[in-house]
């Protein structure tokens, strides 16, 4: 490997308010060396949530550790095995891991887990609900090429794009207006105001 040093982001002050830039600091250390039973991760995209704010803080009512001051910052990553000595993993697999926010991360094999580089259009759906969704619409349902999938709800926004990836349409729908327009083929309830 070239690389000797890499980057990783870390906590600096707690937040008193809204986030902002100066509550992290960016710092160059030297890439880890994986011990046995370790592998060597180069990240290639990292998840951000909406919890992560909670866990910015020094006391938390969420049942999620905190991130430490001066301490990288950690959550869902992806990234390419770099070195994987002695494991079941080798050099270029995809893995998907809660080490992120850094270029390179070591951790045991056994917090890698083997992805499909072939299942989802794009690896950034392992960082959300993208497979679950994706394996209900593909695997689950069976949908075809063709076939129209009808997404209601939160669950709109993402689940149009694996719909669309078979070769389907999507059509959205959570709004009275939307069903109102759909209900003369009779291929929508707008369950949020319909009663059961």
């Amino acid at each position: 490997m070239t690389n000797r040093t890499h980057r990783e982001v870390r906590l600096a002050a707690r937040p008193q308010g809204p986030v902002t830039d100066d509550l992290f600091e960016i710092v160059t250390v030297p890439v880890p060396e994986p011990g046995p039973g370790q592998v060597l991760v180069r990240n290639t995209l990292m998840g951000v949530a909406a919890v992560m704010r909670t866990q910015m803080d020094e006391i938390s009512e969420v049942p999620v550790p905190g991130f430490g001051l001066g301490e990288p910052l950690y959550g869902p990553a992806v990234g390419e095995v770099v070195t994987a000595n002695g494991t079941g993993l080798v050099p270029g697999d995809l893995v998907q891991h809660n080490s992120g926010w850094r270029e390179y991360a070591v951790l045991d094999a056994a917090a890698a887990q083997r992805l499909d580089p072939g299942l989802l259009p794009d690896p950034a759906g392992y960082l959300s609900q993208g497979p679950t969704a994706w394996m209900g619409v593909v695997r689950g349902a069976e949908v075809r090429p063709g076939d129209t999938v009808f997404v209601t709800g939160a669950a709109a926004a993402w689940a149009r794009s694996p719909a669309r990836s078979p070769g389907c349409g999507a059509r959205p729908g959570s709004s009275a207006a939307r069903a109102h327009r759909r209900r003369p083929t009779g291929s929508a309830r707008n369950w949020a105001t319909t009663p059961w």
